[in-house]
């Protein structure tokens, strides 16, 4: 062992440097945050040869006065903390004044920068702590050329990966910050070829052009906006339909305050909120903006930022996941015929959205009807489809499109013409044939009806004949006597019988039949790993779900118009009846004119 000695300056900023400067993007990510931090309007990013040869940023901001810019370069120099009650609630995406240090001691670095009357430039070369400082020619704001990365470490240079790697994770780091603040205006040049120009937002559309940039068409034709608020909670952005996922978690965005980091409480209460509207391994995309309290979350967690730690991860798992589930079960039979207003006119017809109830297309039908069923030991009235064929009044004045005048109303999913394979209803509304997979809709509905029921009637437990033992560490049976009263309320309840046993003595009624040990080790693990458990709730959803795909209408089940014509209805009125309870979609529109096209009428 040697002796214990203080490093000198150079190889403590090295050490430094390998923690903020891993790659060349994260070059970038800490110069263009140093610019939006100066307050900067517009932002220039140039590259050459993956970041590798130049890296170099430019902005309009507030710039640095000639008698601060050796000393920005100090380690440990920063304008944006002075005490611990900074510390505390930090605004700025920078804090910790090691970026430029730590840039400088791995590659040649220059400075130039005007704040007032005048410019300075300053330059550092690596090992070389001199920094010298002459008049320079430049406009208010800052430019930092970075040239030769890592040119005197040459074993982190050796593990950079290809040109164009290094450069798609220079791009994909501008976008991100690009999306955090839309005000700004951007722009990246690589090798001489300007890549992408973004102007400064000024209105909504103007944010959607820059969403369709970075995010593509696809995603911003298929999202939903968001923007709830409470008393010191505030979460707005856009989030996918159902019917648009991803094989991988590659759009997905999130920014805490205005910093873009990864939260795992956060994601998973998306993963939540999507549950039993995606199909399985599918993801959601979303570009989320959540603000709190500065006081409330620390970002002074992770080497590059990138993580924050909440004070109450619960109180944000919760807002989240309610914000998210209540604009996905409002995203009512989304069409670009119906989307943005309660009444358009399409085709001379009065379309009325969301406000035609069953009863008042069809006052006195009786195909959907009340059956009693028992969901774990307690009774529930769900809707079911009645055997026999349906009965209607005689007054039923509409039927299909013909009977209308031009002012009655048609109900967006229109009305049933026929049926395809004994499976699919044909229907017609005011824009063209609707499609509806009437086992996938009728699923839905009774999911709907028997989740509203059982979240009515609450939750039931049930005792065990036989408690069950469970055998855990001690880290997890301490879990477990802290989440004991929360658990309780969910009609789970156990005993601790020494340091590393736990004994389930009674769980819900619903989930009777099931694996209790392995639900209990599945909710102490969900704890540990994301701080919160939606374990007993999504086992009782996957039981609910299986209930409604066995009580649904089957395929090859031939149906009257009439019965046919109160699924629509019923449809209109179901929260997520865009998709079934696995995720596939229950209906689809073909507009006529897409229909003329494929015929070629009118040409």
């Amino acid at each position: 062992m040697g002796k214990i000695r203080v490093l000198s300056t150079q190889l403590a900023n090295q050490i430094a440097a390998g923690e903020v400067v891993d790659r060349p993007f994260s070059v970038v990510k800490e110069l263009v945050e140093n610019s939006l931090d100066a307050g900067a309007t517009h932002i220039h990013v140039e590259v050459k040869k993956g970041g590798m040869n130049l890296l170099k940023v430019r902005d309009d901001g507030a710039g640095i006065p000639s008698d601060e810019i050796i000393l920005a370069l100090n380690r440990h120099s920063t304008s944006k903390v002075y005490d611990l009650e900074d510390l505390n609630s930090i605004r700025t995406l920078g804090f910790r004044g090691e970026a430029l240090s730590s840039i400088a001691s791995v590659s040649q670095l220059t400075l130039i920068s005007r704040h007032s009357e005048s410019a300075w430039l300053a330059k550092s070369e690596g090992c070389d702590t001199n920094v010298s400082l002459r008049p320079a020619a430049h406009p208010k704001g800052t430019t930092v050329e970075v040239r030769e990365l890592f040119y005197n470490t040459p074993a982190r240079r050796k593990f950079l990966r290809s040109e164009a790697t290094e450069y798609n994770n220079i791009s994909s780091c501008i976008k991100r910050l690009a999306l955090s603040r839309f005000d700004v205006k951007f722009a990246l040049t690589n090798n001489d070829r300007l890549r992408l120009n973004l102007d400064a937002a000024s209105c909504y559309l103007n944010e959607l052009e820059r969403l369709r940039v970075i995010c593509g068409n696809t995603f911003v034709d298929n999202a939903i906006y968001l923007d709830n608020q409470s008393a010191k909670l505030r979460v707005k952005g856009w989030i996918s339909s159902p019917t648009f996922s991803r094989g991988q978690s590659d759009l997905q965005y999130l920014y805490v305050n205005g910093r873009y980091v990864k939260d795992k409480t956060i994601s998973y209460a998306i993963r939540q909120a999507y549950q039993d509207v995606l199909y399985k391994g599918r993801h959601p995309a979303f570009v989320l903006y959540l603000e709190t309290d500065l006081k409330d979350v620390d970002v002074n967690v992770h080497p590059t930022k990138h993580e924050v730690r909440f004070r109450d991860s619960k109180i944000i798992h919760r807002f989240v996941y309610t914000a998210i589930n209540s604009a996905i079960a409002k995203e009512y039979l989304k069409n670009d015929n119906f989307r943005d207003t309660e009444v358009n006119h399409v085709s001379g017809h009065q379309l009325k959205k969301g406000n035609m109830s069953t009863g008042e297309m069809f006052p006195s039908h009786r195909f959907f009807q009340r059956a009693d069923r028992n969901i774990g030991g307690q009774k529930s009235e769900i809707v079911a489809l009645k055997s026999g064929s349906a009965e209607f009044s005689n007054d039923q004045k509409i039927s299909n499109i013909a009977d209308t005048d031009g002012c009655e109303p048609i109900p967006p999913l229109g009305f049933a013409v026929a049926q395809l394979r004994y499976a699919y209803i044909l229907a017609e509304n005011s824009t063209g044939l609707v499609v509806v997979d009437s086992h996938a809709a009728h699923e839905r509905i009774i999911y709907e009806e028997l989740k509203r029921t059982y979240e009515e009637q609450g939750l039931v437990s049930q005792p065990l004949l036989v408690p069950q033992g469970v055998l855990v560490s001690e880290t997890e049976a301490d879990l477990g006597e802290r989440l004991k009263e929360e658990l309780k309320k969910l009609g789970l309840i156990f005993d601790r019988t020494s340091s590393e046993s736990l004994l389930v003595r009674e769980i819900p009624a619903i989930l009777r039949g099931s694996d209790t040990e392995q639900l209990l080790r599945d909710i102490l693990a969900d704890v540990i790993q994301n701080d919160i458990s939606n374990r007993i709730s999504s086992e009782i959803h996957l039981i609910l779900a299986t209930m409604a795909c066995h009580g649904s209408v089957r395929a090859n089940r031939k149906l009257t118009l009439s019965e046919m014509n109160a699924l629509l209805r019923q449809m209109e009125e179901t929260e997520r009846i865009n998709q079934c309870n696995h995720g596939r979609p229950t209906w689809t529109e073909f507009p006529i004119e897409d229909i003329d096209k494929y015929f070629m009428r009118g040409r």
